[in-house]
């Protein structure tokens, strides 16, 4: 690790100190959020980021190796010893090495600390409420979250999540119940924090209900790459391009998707591409091909970025069906490049999506939920006017969400708790 005062700047604006576990800007998910929350504060206030180098550094120096930082960013990288590295691997156990990590690195935050001086501290990720880690304690003004997490698979579809899928989706969601009534630490990081943000009203709500936090505000956890121009003129004919992207496991519910398939009218072609991989594949190619939609489906696996961009460009409908997410990236991504989105209205995407966007499905159960999807597909397949509209109203939705709007969201955040003696600094 390599810890030292440098300052980052002139030393005029305010310090603060991010503890983002991972953070790959070459990445996505919670590797992405990590830096961009990190990049946008540099903007305006001098910015120590601590991160594990196992999960960051190649990507941060593949990054920097074309552009530079400038001044007010530092990087600050918490070893961990291979042992530790390792347990993240062995199932159950990666909470207790990312909690090891922590604590690893609230040591390296008190020598900053002692030796900067920070006027503010964040917590960034993970973003999970599970663990808080410690940064609390360290003495400034403290700012948790986004925090997501709480959110758990809806008990009436455990049925349709195979033994495997059902069972662990059972225990998370009993452990969420318990870690949000007992955990002393997360109760003591939500009293000590100065701001803190729920990823998604779900979230929101739990925090008030079970912490009893009062008015806890809901700020999306990550944000929208920058709006695409996409395809401008609607196909008319040919099959209906649907894609679908996620981990392959039991909560991302693709088996909805693929049921609705099925029960489409036999003369409304369509073509859907799965991007992603993981434990239910198999099961679900299976599923496929005993419903008779396995030739109209192309399985790519992870596929490479600029890759993925240009599927959402050939793609008429993004279709989502995860029943437990803090949000989604992948749905950003897609209205981002202007691909009009049909998901399952709650959680995060509930909060995202609007009917200017993309068509939200009740969750209700798994067989009427089919039926909604089956019939979004179908209109919109036979509607390239409204999916026109739909495909300005997502470019629009992505806009709102884009980085540069949530650093203005976090910047008024930061402003709030450091006060009038140093807003000033930060227009």
């Amino acid at each position: 690790m390599n810890v030292g005062p440098r300052p980052a700047s002139d030393g005029a604006r305010p310090r603060i100190l991010l503890s983002a576990f991972t953070a790959d800007p070459t990445a996505g998910s919670e590797s992405k959020v990590g830096w961009m929350r990190a990049e946008q504060a540099s903007q305006y206030l001098d910015t120590w980021l601590i991160c594990a180098p196992h999960v960051s550094q190649s990507g941060i120096e593949e990054y920097l190796a074309e552009r530079s930082t400038g001044p007010g960013f530092e990087i600050v990288y918490v070893e961990m010893p291979r042992w530790i590295e390792m347990l993240e691997h062995v199932p159950g156990l990666y909470y207790l090495a990312y909690n090891l990590w922590q604590r690893r690195a609230f040591r390296v935050a008190e020598a900053l600390h002692e030796d900067v001086g920070f006027d503010l501290v964040h917590h960034v990720n993970l973003g999970g409420f599970r663990e808080p880690g410690y940064l609390w304690r360290l003495g400034p003004p403290y700012v948790w979250g986004p925090i997501g997490g709480t959110q758990n698979y809806p008990v009436r579809f455990l049925v349709h999540a195979g033994i495997v899928g059902g069972a662990r989706e059972a225990i998370r969601s009993v452990l969420n119940r318990l870690t949000l009534r007992w955990s002393r630490r997360v109760r003591q990081a939500a009293r000590h924090a100065a701001e803190m943000r729920a990823a998604n009203t779900t979230v929101a709500r739990d925090f008030e209900r079970e912490l009893g936090c009062p008015s806890v505000e809901v700020m999306l956890e990550t944000g929208a790459p920058p709006v695409g121009d996409g395809r401008e003129v609607e196909r008319v004919q040919g099959p209906i391009r649907i894609m679908w992207a996620g981990e392959l496991k039991a909560f991302k519910a693709l088996p909805m998707l693929l049921d609705a398939l099925r029960l489409l009218p036999a003369g409304l072609p369509f073509e859907l591409t799965v991007v992603g991989d993981g434990p239910e594949r198999r099961r679900w190619q299976r599923r496929a091909r005993r419903l008779g939609v396995d030739d109209r489906i192309s399985w790519t696996g992870w596929i490479d970025h600029r890759d993925m961009v240009h599927l959402y460009e050939a793609s008429d409908l993004f279709v989502f069906t995860s029943l437990r997410d803090t949000s989604g990236n992948v749905v950003l991504e897609a209205l981002a490049r202007g691909v009009p989105v049909v998901a399952p209205a709650h959680q995060g995407v509930g909060d995202i999506l609007s009917e200017e966007c993309g068509v939200l499905i009740p969750v209700t159960n798994h067989w009427d939920m089919v039926k909604a999807y089956r019939d979004a597909i179908a209109n919109l397949a036979g509607d390239p006017a409204t999916r026109a509209q739909l495909r300005e109203g997502a470019r629009d939705r992505a806009d709102f969400y884009s980085w540069i709007r949530q650093g203005d969201r976090m910047k008024a955040l930061y402003a709030s708790v450091l006060g009038a003696r140093l807003s000033d600094t930060l227009n």
